[in-house]
């Protein structure tokens, strides 16, 4: 069984109309690193979940929720700690490119000429920033808009990864693997909707955790890509009965 727990990230200065730097994004306001810190590791424990992985969207609210949520040295359920847990940048989780009008870039490009704010509170998580240098240094290429407005396509590709290191996990531990992804409200409501086959139109509080429980596919194709093939095939059956008659 795959536990995916999809959390939206603290509030940020564009959502208190503060203003902020085009080149990083939106940055946390001292509200949002408190809700990190507090709220991620709370609602953990109170689901019993210790994730096996946390993976960040590439914005800087996402990777500063990161940084603020794994600064707290509560034990979680297994006695390790959240800044025990390793962490990896998924690029494709950035937020609906609708939601960011005037945010500026994307991915925050990681230089001297404009530096990130709270840089020293990540650089004292060396797993953390190690990530961030490899995936983010220099000056990287800012995703196109959704085609059409939409990030389902998107958010399927986010699922279907999650699912393949699942599944790579399950083969290597012999066990299920639990994910955290600190994302957005909107591509976190995209994902939930194509795990679940259905839309889902509550909020995301911030800092909320919603879990989704999936199957897992230890073969590492994706459970849609096997309906899709097999449904591909009774079609094509059904073409054939109906040349014949």
């Amino acid at each position: 069984m795959l536990s995916l727990l999809l959390c939206r990230h603290g509030e940020g200065d564009h959502l208190v109309g503060r203003k902020f730097s085009q080149t990083t994004g939106p940055s946390l306001t001292k509200t949002g690193k408190g809700q990190a810190y507090r709220r991620v590791v709370r609602q953990l424990n109170q689901l019993g979940q210790t994730p096996d992985v946390i993976y960040s969207s590439p914005q800087l609210r996402a990777l500063e929720t990161a940084t603020y949520a794994r600064k707290n040295k509560k034990h979680l359920t297994n006695g390790s700690t959240l800044k025990d847990v390793p962490f990896e940048i998924l690029k494709d989780s950035f937020e609906q490119t609708r939601c960011l009008a005037d945010q500026g870039n994307i991915i925050p490009p990681l230089d001297s000429v404009s530096p990130w704010p709270n840089t020293e509170d990540m650089k004292r998580d060396k797993n953390l920033w190690e990530e961030i240098e490899s995936k983010l240094s220099n000056d990287p290429d800012q995703p196109r808009k959704d085609p059409y407005g939409s990030a389902l396509p998107r958010a399927l590709r986010v699922l279907n990864k999650i699912k393949k290191n699942a599944a790579d996990f399950y083969n290597q531990h012999k066990k299920g693997m639990c994910v955290l992804l600190i994302c957005h409200d909107g591509i976190a409501r995209d994902i939930q909707r194509v795990a679940l086959g259905k839309r889902v139109d509550d909020v995301y509080d911030l800092c909320e955790i919603r879990q989704v429980l999936l199957p897992l596919n230890t073969q590492g194709k994706t459970t849609q890509g096997s309906r899709s093939s097999s449904s591909r095939k009774k079609r094509g059956k059904q073409k054939k009965v109906s040349r014949r008659k």
